[in-house]
């Protein structure tokens, strides 16, 4: 099938917290609460943003506020059901557009800090120590919105009239654009969905944004300094393994400046590996103790994690009650 993008579809699901992470980690689980095509959602002012808005205030908003209750039959006769909002998750992309936030390539890439920008972004940075560059991993220095500060950088983002370069200017300063029908300018919104609402999937938090690859690298930093195995020994031991078909041809692990380099969802293919290689093969030592503990601590999480999704989480659940 060729390259056609207005075959793209952006798609709406609902689920219930009360399901538990043994289904809600299952797409069977989820209920579809709506789809449109892209030339749908190209027509409409605002966008996604827009779109968003428009069905989260016909669900929470007006005579037909869930909050209110709504009455079902059952056989035990009728029953009052009251639906609260919970949360939004979804990838970079879904959160980008809901939001109306510039995302993860802007200046700003994290709606939920105030003070993490990006230094790359083209724009000057004072060099006082206020600001955090996006690629640090120290969360004591992120400096996190508090409803307050939120609600201060949203009237600034909708102040004006502004002209268009100045309104671009103050998206890539501030990290969110003005959509007056969107998700976060909506009165009828405001007490029932905030950015602090906004969460990533699985896949994006441990995998995409870099969790898995900042241990991998933690670890290989360790490993190199102590002397017992660089990126080109790590590399050489993973080529004595034979992949199946598919992976050989998906596979993207590389000696990269001295570094061992994995992105995304190779790391899923390539982490038992890792961690054989370091229970079996590379020899320890107590400078990388540390390091090796968070590493295989992170390779359980996984391990679990790939236990729900295959149905086993009651093996999950009893494991984290004992």
């Amino acid at each position: 099938m060729k390259r056609d993008n207005t075959r793209k579809p952006w798609c709406i699901y609902l689920s219930f917290m009360e399901c538990g992470i043994n289904l809600l980690c299952r797409d069977s689980s989820w209920l579809i609460g709506g789809v449109v095509k892209q030339p749908h959602v190209d027509k409409v002012e605002g966008g996604f943003g827009t779109a968003s808005a428009i069905f989260l205030k016909a669900l929470f908003s007006g005579p037909n506020d869930l909050r209110n209750g709504i009455s079902l039959q059952t056989p035990d006769g009728p029953l009052m059901l009251f639906i609260d909002f919970g949360r939004v998750l979804a990838d970079t992309a879904g959160l980008k557009y809901i939001f109306d936030c510039t995302g993860a390539s802007g200046h700003k890439p994290c709606m939920h800090c105030r003070n993490v920008v990006n230094c790359h972004g083209g724009l000057d940075i004072p060099d006082d120590g206020a600001f955090v560059d996006h690629a640090c991993h120290e969360p004591s220095r992120f400096a996190t919105h508090s409803k307050r500060t939120m609600r201060k950088l949203l009237v600034d983002v909708a102040a004006g009239p502004r002209s268009r370069a100045e309104q671009t200017l103050v998206t890539r300063r501030l990290g969110f654009k003005h959509n007056p029908h969107g998700v976060l300018f909506c009165a009828e919104l405001q007490n029932v969905v905030t950015t602090f609402d906004a969460r990533y999937d699985f896949a994006h938090t441990i995998l995409t944004n870099g969790t898995a690859g900042l241990e991998v690298s933690l670890l290989v930093d360790a490993y190199r300094a102590a002397g017992i195995v660089d990126a080109t020994g790590i590399v050489a031991a993973f080529a004595g393994w034979h992949w199946p078909t598919g992976l050989q041809k998906k596979q993207k692990i590389e000696e990269f400046n001295d570094m061992f380099f994995i992105q995304g969802s190779d790391v899923l293919s390539v982490y038992p590996v890792l961690r054989h290689l370091l229970t079996s093969q590379f020899p320890s030592a107590d400078e990388v103790r540390l390091e090796k503990l968070y590493y295989l601590a992170m390779c359980r999480f996984l391990d679990e994690y790939s236990l729900v999704q295959r149905g086993w989480g009651h093996t999950f659940a009893s494991r984290h009650r004992h």
